[in-house]
């Protein structure tokens, strides 16, 4: 048995909880779709998400720019609005989201907690989406 695994039926609404995975919707069929990071709450990114993130696209030339903390907070931010949750919160451990833009040219996967209504970035990797 998995724990939830934060996917619901965009037809009906019912959420996977306490049974197998499933490409379908357990009631009515429908495809399921993994949960967003902004339906969880106001995405928060830390300074130590983003001095690490930072220094990611500095090493990787992404966007061809100078990447700060606050630089990197800021596209963090606009990137993870809408990431998938990949891994759902199990023992402690906090959910995986992850994102790909061609846009922005980045893939990023972020550890995040949810405190309320509030989704704190925790650690984040960042890559080049090519």
């Amino acid at each position: 048995m998995s724990v939830y695994s934060g996917r619901a039926c965009a037809a009906c609404g019912w959420n996977e909880r306490e049974r197998e995975r499933t490409d379908a919707c357990g009631i009515c069929g429908a495809p399921m779709e993994r949960a967003r990071l902004v339906d969880a709450g106001h995405v928060y990114v830390t300074a130590a998400a983003a001095k690490k993130a930072a220094a990611q696209m500095h090493a990787a030339g992404l966007p061809r720019g100078h990447w700060g903390e606050e630089s990197a907070r800021r596209a963090l931010t606009e990137a993870l609005l809408d990431a998938r949750m990949t891994h759902a919160a199990t023992g402690g451990k906090p959910a995986k989201y992850r994102s790909r833009s061609r846009s922005s040219q980045l893939d990023v996967t972020a550890s995040v907690v949810v405190e309320g209504r509030l989704a704190v970035v925790v650690a984040v990797s960042v890559r080049d989406y090519l």
